[in-house]
């Protein structure tokens, strides 16, 4: 009977070891330098999205950035942990990650010389020269369309030089990406795109080594991921709740205490705006260029 107690308690014991681990351990989450998501290895909206998850998870969690194709080299090759952003189009097959909840969208846009037609489809593009970042995804539906004749530069820098120097017809690129190329060279006023209609859509998210330790971290981050989303959605019902019962007819009775919602709705909306104030602490450095961004869609 001692010995099955002691066997016991020390499951017990290495089940809290195992748990604890993952939170000592040092997680590698793998990046690339993203205009105005990942500057450097301390700044940028999705630099400040993993800080908040490592605060709130307890994961001690170490950024490492490198060109873009490096970085998918290294999850490929297991010398990291993680890579974000991460996007299907990275991997081959759905086996190779284990994805966290998504967190953002890649809108890639059409970019042309004002005054000319807008390019809005895969289909406006055939037969034309497109200009494309080396390094960058896209979606496969786009990339392998062979009648559109792709030319591939290093910068988005250098594909706004030959969209105006008409080395190409039109520049495909990530909405901030490219705005913030066209503002850095002075062509801002001389571009155009439709920011209604994005040529393409991939989601984005965490990916993490298929493993078990994958496993584990792909559910923690994806916990605290949804939690700005809940705040959100249950915002978005009290005001409705306040809106229909602030228009009750005289006379009967409403669904709800308005005032009291109204208190709930005050704390919840507190509660969002220290997340998104935490959220863009660090970004202070490049903030006029954000709000121009904004003002430019």
């Amino acid at each position: 009977m001692q010995r099955i107690i002691i066997l016991f308690v020390i499951l017990i014991l290495s089940g809290l070891i195992h748990g604890n681990t993952l939170a000592k351990d040092k997680i590698i989450f793998g990046t690339f330098f993203i205009p105005y998501r990942v500057i450097n290895e301390d700044q940028g909206n999705f630099i400040d999205l993993t800080k908040i998850i490592a605060r709130k998870t307890g994961l001690n969690i170490k950024i490492i950035m490198k060109p873009a194709k490096r970085t998918r080299r290294n999850f490929k090759n297991k010398k990291i942990d993680a890579i974000f952003p991460g996007l299907d189009v990275f991997f081959t097959s759905e086996s190779e990650l284990i994805g966290s909840y998504v967190f953002d969208t890649k809108n890639d846009y059409v970019f042309t010389r004002r005054g000319e037609p807008l390019l809005k489809t895969i289909k406006d593009l055939e037969g034309k020269k497109i200009g494309i970042t080396s390094g960058y995804p896209y979606q496969k539906k786009l990339i392998n369309n062979p009648l559109i004749n792709f030319k591939k530069a290093e910068t988005d820098i250098h594909n706004v030089r030959k969209l105006f120097k008409k080395r190409i017809d039109a520049f495909i690129c990530e909405e901030n990406s490219g705005l913030t190329a066209f503002i850095d060279t002075g062509m801002i006023n001389k571009v155009q795109y439709d920011p209604d209609n994005p040529l393409s859509k991939l989601d984005v998210f965490y990916a993490f080594q298929n493993d078990e330790k994958g496993k584990k971290l792909a559910k923690i981050v994806s916990k605290a991921l949804k939690e700005k989303n809940r705040l959100i959605n249950r915002i978005g019902k009290f005001k409705e709740i306040i809106h229909r019962n602030n228009q009750v007819v005289v006379g009967n009775e409403r669904e709800y205490d308005v005032e009291k919602e109204s208190l709930q709705l005050i704390a919840l909306q507190e509660k969002l705006v220290d997340l998104k104030t935490s959220l863009h602490v660090s970004s202070a450095p490049v903030r006029s260029k954000i709000f121009m961004l904004s003002e430019l869609k």
